[in-house]
């Protein structure tokens, strides 16, 4: 305020005729006008609405300084793969499941059960009695068509051979299981998948790479298998006849090769000290 206190700037200070007032920018009107706008903060001007955007980009580059740990992470996550992971983390990469093998033995039970064996293939079937030493006894051996009643107790193993003692199925009775039944579809998929893993040995898990080769001595293609950690068997891929393949494995792995009817022609359980190439011929 430009008045003496206790005066209003607006009244005359003498007698004197008033001259119509000017507006200046001391005017009562322009510091009314200023009062109302400094008490309004959206009235503010927008000249500090901007300042904020440097610390974004600060925060923003801020925030992409974890990204160079988490990839240091994720190289680390991958070193301990070689054998957590199963086949792919061993170079071999599955693209079938052939089923589980494991020692086949039957267990001592006391309660009766009957059961029936039957076979609906085209071919004439033998069922072998897995005993409790694991080694194959008795059972019936069924032409086409052909059934048979029998009494066992309950978790006893059967295996189911065809033609040429191919190895089929393995059935195990109980409550739920008392009939056992061979037919074609299951031959056909035995032929595609390769007969069950009996041999009751599955791959460890062991360090220290290598490579092996393998030469398939036949004249016809032969289906590779790598047995896993738990004895499931992977199918890897064909090696046509005569032909070889290179393999990049871990001690002690088993792989195991069939032909066309799934038939089992050949295992190895591979080490760096053995003498290379690896065989598969009619010897």
């Amino acid at each position: 305020m430009h008045g003496r206190s206790g005066r209003s700037p607006l009244l005359p200070t003498s007698t004197k005729r008033l001259t119509p007032m000017r507006m200046t920018s001391t005017s009562p009107f322009a510091l009314l006008a200023l009062s109302v706008l400094l008490a309004c903060p959206a009235c503010q001007p927008a000249a500090n609405t901007d300042v904020p955007v440097t610390s974004a980009n600060e925060l923003a580059a801020n925030a992409d300084e974890p990204v160079a740990n988490a990839d240091e992470s994720a190289a680390n996550a991958d070193a301990p793969a070689a054998n957590t992971d199963e086949p792919a983390a061993n170079a071999h990469e599955p693209v079938a499941d052939a089923g589980k093998g494991g020692k086949l033995c039957s267990p001592r039970t006391s309660e009766k059960l009957a059961v029936e064996f039957i076979n609906n293939s085209s071919q004439s079937v033998n069922f072998h009695w897995m005993e409790f030493d694991c080694t194959e006894g008795g059972g019936p051996s069924l032409a086409p068509g052909q059934r048979e009643k029998a009494v066992t107790h309950p978790g006893h193993i059967f295996l189911a051979r065809g033609e040429g003692d191919q190895v089929l199925r393995t059935f195990t009775a109980s409550a739920d299981a008392q009939t056992f039944v061979v037919d074609d579809a299951l031959i056909a998929r035995i032929a595609k998948e390769g007969e069950p893993y009996t041999e009751g040995n599955c791959s460890p898990k062991t360090e220290g790479r290598f490579n092996v080769e393998f030469i398939n001595h036949l004249n016809e293609p032969v289906r590779m298998q790598w047995i896993g950690f738990d004895c499931t068997v992977r199918m890897l891929r064909t090696v046509p006849a005569n032909g070889k393949t290179r393999e990049m494995t871990y001690p002690g792995h088993i792989f195991r090769f069939v032909d066309s009817v799934g038939r089992q022609l050949a295992t190895f359980d591979v080490s760096p000290d053995d003498e290379q190439p690896y065989h598969v011929s009619d010897d």
